[in-house]
């Protein structure tokens, strides 16, 4: 659970996240599409947020995964008194 104000700090981070795999993607900067055809840069673009949301939400999946079985392993732990 996030606060209100962790929210807009949350979204810049996954915001240079989307914007680093799309570049990781496209082998290039993203200013640099604006070097190609319209069509073309359109296109990569596209494939660029397709791949860039698809490894977020498989970050994310990971991500809850993850605290799922801190949860559980913490309650595993705990000591009835």
């Amino acid at each position: 659970v996030t606060s209100m104000e962790e929210r807009p700090v949350l979204e810049e981070t996954h915001a240079r996240l989307e914007i680093a795999l799309m570049e990781a993607y496209l082998g290039r900067p993203l200013h640099t599409l604006a070097e190609l055809p319209e069509e073309e840069a359109a296109r990569l673009r596209a494939e660029a947020s397709r791949y860039a949301s698809a490894r977020l939400a498989e970050i994310e999946a990971r991500a809850g995964f993850v605290e799922d079985v801190a949860g559980v392993a913490s309650q595993s732990t705990t000591v009835a008194v």
